[in-house]
């Protein structure tokens, strides 16, 4: 019984971050554990509409890009 409340409330306690739009380019270093992104962009995950966070800036644009 205490096997299958588990695998009950287990599920629910998900923490893991939302799924990745298909164009995000960002990455983690293994080496150094450090999070970049590819598009060489100055937005932050959270307000980029590629991070999985629902942002609404566009990395790709120019006037976001460093």
């Amino acid at each position: 019984m205490k096997n299958r409340l588990l695998s009950e409330i287990l599920p629910s306690l998900d923490t893991s971050e939302p799924a990745k739009h298909p164009k995000c380019l960002g990455y983690t270093d293994e080496w150094t554990r450090e999070f970049d992104c590819e598009y060489q962009t100055s937005l932050e995950c959270a307000d980029c509409k590629y991070g999985g966070h629902g942002g609404r800036k566009d990395p790709e644009a120019k006037v976001n890009q460093l």
